[in-house]
């Protein structure tokens, strides 16, 4: 399935009827993401396109290193986003660090959420062009520090995050609810 827009085009790897996508799942773990990266690798044989994009490293970049290892022709340009602790935590385990040097020394751009990733993109082998550091969902303009205040005048929590063997939003939501009555007068913002 091929869905453009204006200037980007996503596609799905592959579109299977409801049954199948467990066994496809449990396959592709098996068979450690070559599944998909077979997928994919037709997908680009394919549609051939200008510039491939993988928008976070371990699902989307470990597949598509594996799919460019058969893709019959060169891709112009490869593009990586790195999303959360993509390289700040995975790098730190060695068949995770060998796969992201690998990914990072294929890649052409890359866009990083903040400075430590780029530093460390860089340290494991990037070489390519850099995007401006951006928090990749967008993130909260914060222009001036004195916005910030004294803690006793704000009224406002910002809670970004996810809940996974990564992500720890789950107990700053328990952490809340523990002490939820000194916050009668406080709003929060879920951003996630």
């Amino acid at each position: 399935e091929l869905e453009t827009g204006n200037s980007v085009a996503s596609f799905y790897i592959f579109h299977t009827e409801a049954k199948w996508s467990a066994v496809i799942s449990v396959a592709d773990v098996v068979l450690g993401g070559k599944v998909r990266a077979w997928f994919l690798q037709r997908r680009l044989d394919q549609i051939r396109p200008d510039l491939v994009h993988a928008l976070e490293l371990q699902h989307a970049g470990y597949a598509l290193a594996t799919a460019l290892e058969g893709v019959q022709y060169q891709i112009p340009t490869i593009a990586l986003t790195n999303y959360g602790s993509d390289l700040f935590w995975f790098r730190k385990f060695p068949s995770h660090e060998r796969r992201l040097r690998h990914l990072l020394q294929i890649a052409d751009v890359y866009a990083a959420e903040c400075q430590l990733d780029l530093d460390i993109a860089k340290s494991m082998g990037f070489s390519g062009q850099t995007l401006s550091v951006l928090p990749t969902a967008g993130g909260v303009d914060l222009p001036d520090e004195s916005i910030i205040g004294d803690v006793p005048s704000r009224t406002l929590i910002l809670i970004k995050g996810y809940t996974n063997f990564v992500g720890r939003a789950q107990d700053i939501f328990s952490a809340v609810a523990r002490r939820s009555s000194e916050f009668d007068d406080w709003e929060f913002v879920v951003y996630s």
